[in-house]
């Protein structure tokens, strides 16, 4: 009987393996701009190697001296089957006061695809200390072309503000959207069915 509970002890440990959750984060470490990309002409986009919400690299994005509600840098990739239908977009934000343009700053995150449609997030108020602050969006993909359809699926993020007397620069870090790894149940079901089978002959054999 004793030979039968390492076979059952290797089942278990398949079965509470099988769940696995990433996701696709860019901290912006490599030094690089890309893939992310200006989206409407008016801003600015560098990295700023100096300062990072938990390393050293951030994104630094300038825009021109205009106030308003505009898209102003987007990140487009091919449409993913394992981008989280419900779950939380996070992404890291510092604004010095002696940066600002105007008395307020929003942020406003989008996701849009060419065939599955457009989903904006809410507009959230930017705390202008100086500091990292983290800011999220807990969202719902309703339509499967949001993943599954061609084209392409962007990441946006829009900014407001009102009109000042110069650009408006505020930096990003730790942009982190979910990923799901989906879960092998059925080779974890074949796997197991062989596991026991093979306990089983070694049981009757210890009979």
């Amino acid at each position: 009987m004793m030979k039968l509970i390492p076979c059952l002890g290797l089942a278990v440990a398949l079965v509470f393996s099988a769940n696995s959750y990433g996701a696709l984060i860019d901290s912006f470490e490599d030094g690089t701009v890309d893939p992310w990309h200006v989206e409407t002409g008016i801003a600015t986009l560098s990295i700023d190697a100096t300062d990072g919400s938990d390393g050293t690299h951030s994104l630094l994005v300038t825009r021109i001296n205009k106030g308003g509600w505009f898209q102003d840098w987007a990140w487009e990739f091919p449409p993913r089957a394992d981008i989280e239908f419900n779950s939380v977009l996070l992404w890291d934000i510092k604004v010095d006061p002696n940066d600002i343009n105007g008395t307020f700053v929003q942020t406003t995150p989008i996701f849009n695809t060419e065939f599955g449609g457009f989903l904006q997030g809410p507009d959230i108020l930017v705390t202008v200390d100086n500091e990292w602050h983290t800011y999220s969006w807990d969202y719902t993909l309703f339509k499967p072309g949001f993943v599954g359809l061609g084209g392409f699926f962007e990441l946006n993020f829009a900014g407001n503000t009102n009109n000042g007397p110069k650009d408006l620069i505020y930096r990003v870090d730790n942009v982190r959207l979910p990923l799901t790894i989906p879960e092998p149940a059925s080779l974890v079901l074949v796997s197991v069915s062989g596991l026991l089978l093979v306990s089983l002959k070694r049981r009757r054999s210890c009979l």
